[in-house]
């Protein structure tokens, strides 16, 4: 019988409570990935989603989750960002070391592996200076033992609006013994969305 690494289950799990957050319409999920990468061998689970809007279903599931650079004009994924405010990602990764190590050696509850996690959050605005100050709302939301890394990206059109993008490093590896955290997490991602919107509306 197939015997379920660590990855495997902590992706079901953190996958089934973004959805449960999705069918009490508290979130919109608007796409996912899970890939596995042959040339390194990794891999790499990912879901985003907005707050729930009343007009989100017209996001594509299957769209890319942004294209960089563009003007609001330009295609639908990016327009809705402007429309629906921030977006939010959770992000599972796993290096081959951790997942050999785990199937070769037998151990599951080896301190040495387990998976890396990331939270990032992305918005569109023509404020770059709103940088710092969603940098800090997030390090006040989440706690200064979260390293928060922002990037400030801009099309070469003049009329481009800005993307920062917000990526929320927890600075160390995860194992089944955190499963019981993922609903917390989902729930902190969407508050935080709540208060990125909030900053968003007073400035445009």
């Amino acid at each position: 019988m197939f015997d379920p690494t660590v990855f495997d289950n902590l992706k079901v799990v953190l996958e089934g409570c973004v959805y449960d957050y999705d069918l009490e319409e508290k979130i919109a999920v608007t796409g996912r990935s899970d890939i596995v990468d042959l040339a390194t061998l990794t891999r790499t689970f990912s879901v985003r989603f907005t707050r729930r809007h009343p007009d989100v279903s017209q996001v594509s599931a299957t769209s890319p989750s942004l294209p960089w650079g563009y003007r609001e004009d330009a295609d639908p994924a990016f327009r809705n960002m402007l429309e629906h405010g921030a977006e939010a990602e959770i992000v599972l990764h796993a290096e081959l070391r951790d997942l050999a190590g785990e199937l070769l050696e037998g151990s599951r509850t080896h301190t040495a592996y387990g998976c890396r996690l990331w939270t990032v959050f992305r918005m569109v605005t023509a404020h770059d200076q709103l940088c710092g100050d969603i940098a800090n709302l997030l390090t006040s939301l989440w706690g200064e033992q979260v390293r928060v890394m922002p990037t400030v990206s801009h099309g070469c059109d003049p009329r481009s609006k800005f993307l920062l993008t917000y990526v929320l490093d927890f600075g160390r590896k995860i194992g089944e013994t955190q499963i019981g955290d993922f609903d917390r997490l989902t729930d902190h991602a969407w508050r935080s969305l709540v208060r990125i919107d909030e900053r968003l509306a007073s400035i445009h």
